[in-house]
């Protein structure tokens, strides 16, 4: 078994070998090699094409693209959960679609084909991986002693190679079907080298009046006619999201401190620093490299915080952010940059405001007062502030150095002490009350010893129980009485207008489960209560507005001012036409319009000086020779003719013509790769059950 047990310590290896154009891993369900136990239900949770996936293959799947997610990604949270479902769905999907289309087209692999991959002059790169010799060669005999010794998981390993090569004979044939000519290698090359010196006259569709370009009420719906499929919009729900932070309560502070008593006295007496951190399990490796504040990010409090650093100084153990942070100072040197800490409350008042400036700068004053008479900065802070980044940390903007803040507010951290209030400060966003929390003019070489920081089981349990008890309550309430609930047991309620194709949402991050709920929700539909990464959550379904295009009289105003832009560029394009019959001479004067000089280029983006990257007018000069003018181009405000100065042609190498023919074979591998999966999903049946089959 010793073999096998290898095999699996080290899955993401393999799986990485089996991952090619398709992006998607194909067999390792298939053969079994992987299996996991204690899938949480039974039931079809995917079905593609009549042909079912049930709950304890999608459950595997998941474990495995969870392990592959944590080998590329040591420092991952808890939010990879919900990126290995939505990786095991998509790949199982592909799985199906793919074998299926083997079948169609008779793909298979003889067992002397099998043999020769495993024994012979050029085996599969599992078996070099995994049974290789220091020679480059296979070990025959290790791979004899799985034979003898463990039959079935050597039969496993032949379906895997034989799996394996089907797929890789797959890929050859699509691919197959890709060419590159010498055309399309000069062209791209030209596209991306060439240059092109103009003289361009420009005409801005901003200049024709709006008497001159009025679209009615016909207009307007024809505009929306033609142009459906840019209004339409996926299902839309809105919904009320209640919360409950994963919070650690006191005990679980208190308890997390002392269990790190013993390891604080032994990071006192190590000798080996960096050995010490790699015992003892620190999800923060040793860096021997002096940092400043701000490269500590949120462990700077507990070396800066009290004010200098002392060499030899162990400090903590301590909560940042989600860690528990324990560490020894090993050296202090002076650094080339002052750092503060500091909180602040900002009072929104647009520049050039007097009234509203005044009346915020009032304000700050009557909070200074109150903070300078025993009133935590902190609270007030987030009662108050209107910055909402900083306000949910108590206004806490971490640590800053010279030349990061705009310049009234670094004046004023830098200039104060710790402690020390100052304001109000008046910035272009807003007025702000500053607290100065730590200050240094040091760097240090600190020995960090991190730990993540996590609730108990029964704290969790308390705080799951507790939203489990709303949720019953909601389930039978209107939502008036549902909110009061909700506000009194100290649960956090918020409305959100999403889509089921969302992948990140407000507030809360990515996350997969909340996605799976949506895409199948209905009004009036509650989810089960969801295990987020920093909190639990439940979500109530309050209206659906179904997939489609979006009516007429929702998006007319958005269509009137499209369409009254296209009538203005209409305008501007007649006249530059009838002026252009003229000539290119004295166009400019003609039209009224602006002449400017340009070199264009791909790599400058097809700038214009004045009008911005214009890509189509690009298009257009590429390819001309000097004295040849343009029609007219239009660009998204404005109308051009551009006129060839002389056009720059670059020498193309032959090392530069098989370069670029490489990189556009890999490009067209991969586009019809992802064509050809896209093309049989389009064509599928499948259903998406997770949501009610996985609980």
């Amino acid at each position: 078994m010793g073999v096998m047990n290898k095999l699996r310590d080290n899955a993401g290896a393999i799986l990485i070998l089996l991952v090619f154009a398709f992006g998607v891993i194909w067999v390792l369900n298939d053969v079994g090699l992987f299996d996991v136990s204690g899938a949480r239900a039974v039931g079809n949770t995917i079905v593609v094409n009549g042909e079912s996936i049930d709950a304890q293959e999608y459950s595997n799947r998941v474990s495995q693209e969870v392990q592959m997610l944590q080998q590329q990604n040591p420092d991952a949270g808890e939010e990879l959960q919900d990126a290995a479902n939505e990786r095991a769905y998509e790949g199982l999907i592909a799985d199906r679609l793919v074998s299926a289309e083997m079948d169609r087209f008779g793909i298979t692999v003889s067992d002397a084909e099998v043999t020769d991959l495993i024994y012979g002059a050029n085996p599969h790169p599992a078996i070099l991986q995994y049974f290789g010799n220091q020679q480059g060669g296979v070990d025959v005999n290790r791979l004899n002693e799985l034979r003898t010794q463990d039959p079935q998981n050597f039969i496993a390993l032949e379906d895997y190679i034989r799996s394996s090569r089907r797929q890789e004979k797959f890929q050859t044939l699509v691919q197959s079907l890709v060419r590159v000519s010498d055309a399309e290698v000069t062209q791209a090359y030209a596209l991306q080298m060439d240059t092109v010196r103009t003289e361009i006259v420009g005409l801005r569709a901003a200049l024709v009046p709006d008497a001159d370009a009025k679209v009615d009420e016909a207009a307007a719906r024809a505009f929306y006619d033609a142009h459906q499929k840019d209004y339409e919009r996926d299902k839309t729900l809105r919904i009320i999201l209640t919360s409950i932070p994963k919070a650690a309560s006191k005990e679980d502070t208190t308890n997390a401190i002392a269990s790190l008593a013993d390891l604080k006295t032994r990071m006192q007496a190590a000798t080996d620093d960096s050995l010490f951190l790699a015992e003892s399990g620190s999800e923060t490796p040793y860096n021997g490299a002096f940092q400043s504040p701000q490269q500590l990010g949120e462990n700077a409090g507990a070396v800066f915080g009290s004010g200098t650093p002392t060499v030899g100084q162990v400090f903590g153990p301590v909560v940042e952010g989600q860690n528990l942070v324990m560490g020894k100072v090993l050296a202090v040197r002076p650094s080339s940059n002052t750092f503060v800490r500091a909180r602040h409350i900002l009072l929104s008042a647009p520049e050039g405001d007097a009234t509203a400036r005044t009346a915020a700068t009032a304000r700050l004053e009557q909070i200074k007062a109150q903070v300078q008479g025993g009133a935590s900065f902190e609270a007030l802070a987030r009662q108050v502030s209107q910055d909402p980044g900083s306000a949910v940390r108590g206004g806490d903007l971490g640590w800053f150095g010279k030349g990061q803040m705009v310049g009234p507010f670094e004046a004023a951290a830098m200039a104060a002490s710790p402690g020390q209030v100052v304001g109000p400060v008046e910035t272009q966003f807003g007025v702000h009350l500053i607290q100065v929390v730590g200050k240094t003019s040091q760097e240090a070489r600190v020995a960090l010893f991190t730990q993540r920081f996590r609730p108990d089981d029964n704290t969790l349990r308390q705080a799951e129980n507790e939203l489990g008890d709303y949720k019953e309550f909601d389930a039978i309430q209107d939502s008036a009485k549902a909110a009061t609930a909700a506000k009194s047991r100290g649960l956090t309620q918020t409305t959100q207008t999403v889509t089921d194709q969302q992948t990140a949402f407000p507030e809360i991050g990515a996350s997969g489960a909340l996605r799976m709920f949506l895409q199948n929700a209905e009004e009036g539909d509650v989810s089960n209560i969801l295990d987020l990464r920093d909190r639990f959550l439940v979500v109530k379904v309050m209206d659906v507005q179904p997939a489609g295009v979006r009516p007429f009289e929702e998006v007319r105003q958005e269509v009137t001012a499209r369409a009254t832009q296209e009538a203005k560029l209409a305008v501007q394009d007649r006249k530059m036409t009838a002026a252009l019959a003229q000539g290119f001479n004295g166009l400019a004067q003609r039209v009224g319009g602006q002449a400017v000089s340009a070199t264009l280029s791909a790599a400058s983006g097809y700038d214009v000086p004045s009008f911005g990257p214009q890509p189509a007018l690009g298009g257009a000069v590429l390819g001309l020779t000097a004295g040849q003018t343009t029609g007219v181009v239009r660009g998204t405000d404005g109308v051009f003719v551009a006129r060839v100065v002389s056009a720059s042609k670059a020498t193309l190498t032959p090392e530069m013509r098989a370069t670029i023919r490489d990189g556009l074979l890999a490009q067209k591998r991969q586009q019809i790769a992802q064509r050809f999966l896209q093309g049989l999903r389009d064509t599928a049946t499948i259903e998406d059950n997770r949501a009610s089959v996985l609980r």
